[in-house]
C-alpha cells in the first residue's frame, strides 16, 4: 500500500446519548479532527474531538418546522455517554460502542460564528469519572494484586468495572485499612510497593504501572513489561518507499528527547540509594544499600548499555536515603505482633530506582496510522547511523527495543491518520533484532 493509502482512516460510529435518556444522535459527519491518547501513566484513555455543528442539523420538533444544532437537540452538557469507533487503513479498529466500554464527555469547549457552532469535547472512561465519587473504606489483606483486583473489579466497594483487566500477580502481600480515599489513589499507592511474582531478587526489583488501553485496564510490573516480546519492527530510512524485508513499516519522522537530568536522577536515587529503617522492637537502625551494579544480573533491560558508561565519581555512594521505621505488628493479631506488616526494604529504593531508570532515554516517532498498537507494548526501531563510513547501517546506540510509554492517533480533516509514539528505555545500546 502507498503512504496515502496507509494513512487513510474512517470514523464509522460517533454517537452521543442525551443525559435525559432516549436515542443517540450521530455526529460523525461533522468531525473536523480527532485525537486518541493512551499513556502508561494515565488511568484513562482519552479522545479529543473537534466537530462542526450547523443550525440545520436536525429538526427542532417545536412545531415551527425549522432545524437546530444536534448538540442543542440532545442538550449536551457534560457526562453524556458516547459510542465511538475509529478504523485505520488495515481495518484495525478502536471500539467503544457498548455500555461496558462507552466513553463519557469529561470536558467541553464551545464557540460559534453566524452560521455554525464549533465544539471540542474530551472523552474519558466511565471509571475515571466515577473515581471522584467512590471511596475505599474497608480493610484489605493478602497479595497486593488481589487487593487491586477487588478495588477495580470484584469487591463490594470500588469501581466494579466490567472491562477486561490484565493484572500481573505480585509476590508480596500488604495489609492496609483504607482511609476513605479514591480507588485510583490506592491502586497507585500499591503499585509503587509491588514486587513481581516469581522473582528472588528482593530489594532489587519493584514497581508496577497501572493504566488503561483500548483493551482494558493493566496492572503490570516494570520488569514484566520489559520482558515481553516486541510486537512490530520499524525502520527509518530515506532510500526506498517500502520497508526492507523483516520490518513492519517505516518511521516517517523521529526526534530524540534526551531530556533526563543527571542531577535529578541522583536526587531520585536512580543509581545508588539506601533504605534506613529503625526497628522499635530491637532498637536497631538498619541500612539497606542498593546500587545499579547489584541490579545488573537481576533486572530486565531493553538496552545493551544498561549500567555501563556511568561516571563512578558520582554513583559510588548513595545519593538518596529513604528513612523511617519498620512497620511491625500494626495490623497483625496479638500472637503475630512482632511480625512485619510489610517489608519496606524490599521495595522502597528498588521501585524508585526502576521508575526513574525506565525513562532515561526517550524519543518520539511518527508512523502511518496503526490502531493495533497500545501503550505498554514493545517495538523495535532501527535508525540510520550518522557517519562517513562507506556502508553505514543502523545507529548502534539509539536503535533497538523500546517501550511505548504513550501514543496518539490523529485523524485530520482529510481523514488522514498518523500515529505518534513516545518511546522509553533505561539506557542506550541496540540489542540484536530477532528475524
Amino acid at each position: 500500500m502507498s503512504l496515502n493509502e496507509l494513512n487513510s482512516s474512517n470514523v464509522p460510529i460517533f454517537e452521543i446519548f442525551p443525559n435525559a435518556g432516549g436515542k443517540p444522535l450521530a455526529f460523525n459527519g461533522g468531525i473536523a479532527e480527532l485525537y486518541y491518547y493512551e499513556n502508561i501513566l494515565s488511568e484513562t484513555v482519552r479522545m479529543s474531538i473537534a466537530f462542526v455543528d450547523t443550525g440545520n442539523a436536525v429538526s427542532g420538533d417545536d412545531g415551527t418546522g425549522g432545524n437546530i444544532t444536534a448538540s442543542n437537540k440532545i442538550k449536551i452538557s457534560r457526562g453524556e455517554k458516547v459510542y465511538i469507533e475509529i478504523e485505520d487503513a488495515l481495518k484495525q479498529k478502536i471500539s467503544f460502542k457498548t455500555d461496558d466500554t462507552a466513553l463519557y464527555i469529561g470536558a467541553r469547549d464551545k464557540g460559534n460564528d453566524k452560521l455554525r457552532e464549533f465544539e471540542i469535547i474530551e472523552l474519558v472512561s466511565k471509571e475515571f469519572l466515577l473515581n471522584e465519587s467512590v471511596r475505599i473504606k474497608k480493610r484489605y489483606d493478602g497479595k497486593i494484586s488481589d487487593s487491586v483486583t477487588k478495588i477495580i473489579k470484584t469487591g463490594d466497594e470500588g469501581l466494579k468495572t466490567p472491562k477486561k483487566i490484565d493484572i500481573e500477580p505480585t509476590k508480596n502481600e500488604r495489609s492496609f485499612i483504607a482511609t476513605i480515599k479514591k480507588p485510583f489513589y490506592f491502586i497507585m499507592w500499591l503499585a509503587s510497593q509491588s514486587i513481581k511474582e516469581g522473582t528472588s531478587a528482593l530489594g532489587l526489583i519493584a514497581g508496577y504501572f497501572f493504566f488503561e488501553t483500548k483493551s482494558g485496564y493493566r496492572f503490570k510490573s516494570i520488569d514484566g513489561l520489559f520482558e515481553q516480546e516486541y510486537t512490530k519492527k520499524y525502520i527509518e530510512n530515506n532510500t526506498v518507499s517500502d520497508p526492507p524485508p523483516g520490518y513492519t513499516g517505516k518511521i516517517l519522522s523521529s526526534q530524540v528527547v534526551d531530556d533526563s537530568d543527571f542531577k535529578n536522577q541522583l536526587q531520585m536515587g536512580t543509581f545508588n540509594s539506601s533504605v534506613n529503617l529503625f526497628s522499635t522492637q530491637e532498637s536497631v537502625y538498619n541500612c539497606n544499600p542498593l546500587d545499579i551494579g547489584s541490579q545488573l544480573s537481576s533486572v530486565s533491560s531493553l538496552a545493551s548499555e544498561f549500567g555501563k558508561n556511568l561516571n563512578q565519581d558520582f554513583i559510588s555512594n548513595p545519593s538518596r536515603f529513604f528513612t523511617g521505621s519498620k512497620s511491625i505488628g500494626n495490623l497483625k493479631p496479638v500472637e503475630q505482633s512482632k511480625e512485619l506488616d510489610t517489608i519496606k526494604e524490599d521495595y522502597l529504593s528498588a521501585s524508585s530506582s526502576r521508575y526513574n531508570q525506565a525513562f532515561t532515554v526517550k524519543l518520539n516517532i511518527t508512523i502511518a496510522g496503526d490502531f493495533s498498537l497500545e501503550a505498554g507494548q514493545l517495538i523495535y526501531c532501527d535508525f540510520p547511523e550518522q557517519s562517513t563510513k562507506p556502508n553505514p547501517t543502523y545507529d548502534p546506540r539509539i536503535s533497538g527495543i523500546y517501550l511505548i510509554s504513550s501514543l496518539c492517533h490523529r485523524i485530520d480533516p482529510q481523514q488522514q491518520c498518523f500515529t505518534s509514539l513516545e518511546l522509553i528505555r533505561e539506557a542506550y545500546g541496540r540489542k540484536p533484532m530477532k528475524m
